[in-house]
């Protein structure tokens, strides 16, 4: 069976699918900008990764992706072109200013959540880098909160996270769990499922090997 998803998830993501890196004042916030263009009918996985993308479809108003609990099937048609600007962990709450738990497995226009902006069908990257740059230079962003996500996610323990911060545990958890959508246990199983999916992408392993080798 593990064979049928990933081998479906390598398929799809042969579309003509193109990362770019954010300019330097966002990189803080921003992992990445990324365009793709549909090759034919698909319906694909999206995994969880602990990233939330604002998304947009063809001429279809903008849309977050809050962050993920379970893999959802999206079904795309062959000519669809897709732009979007994907948030570090902890980083998109600066951006859409509303509690990221608020959004977890939501998939809602952005204007629902904040101010959505006016997308230019000729660069839709760029109208997103510019409506991101906007927004953080309102909010002001929160650094602590950011570098938090980051020092979790670097650390196997939720007691060794908060005593790097300097923070009780019952507070790292309000605060990345408000900044991520998840828990920080729950921000490393996400984080086990992707590094599970590169490996089964480097070679042949069964179910049991892969979860040994993800941890």
């Amino acid at each position: 069976m593990h064979e049928d998803f990933f081998g479906s998830y390598a398929r799809a993501m042969r579309d003509a699918y193109r990362e770019h890196a954010p300019p330097p004042d966002l990189a803080t916030h921003v992992a990445c900008t990324w365009t793709r263009t549909i090759a034919r009918d698909t319906i694909e996985p999206i995994i969880p990764d602990a990233c939330v993308d604002v998304i947009v479809v063809g001429g279809e108003r903008p849309h977050v992706a809050g962050p993920a609990t379970r893999t959802i099937w999206l079904p795309l048609r062959a000519g669809t072109t897709i732009a979007g600007i994907r948030f570090r962990p902890g980083a998109a709450r600066d951006i859409l200013r509303t509690s990221l738990e608020d959004l977890r497995d939501a998939h809602v226009e952005l204007a629902a959540v904040t101010r959505s902006p006016a997308i230019d069908p000729r660069d839709p990257r760029a109208s997103l880098e510019h409506w991101a740059r906007v927004e953080l230079a309102r909010s002001g962003g929160d650094g602590a909160v950011v570098h938090a996500a980051r020092v979790v996610l670097g650390r196997c323990s939720v007691d060794e996270a908060a005593g790097e911060l300097g923070w009780g545990v019952r507070r790292l958890h309000r605060q990345v769990t408000a900044a991520c959508g998840y828990s920080p246990k729950l921000l490393h199983r996400v984080l086990r499922l992707q590094r599970a999916i590169r490996l089964a992408h480097c070679g042949t392993r069964s179910l049991a090997a892969l979860a040994a080798e993800a941890g």
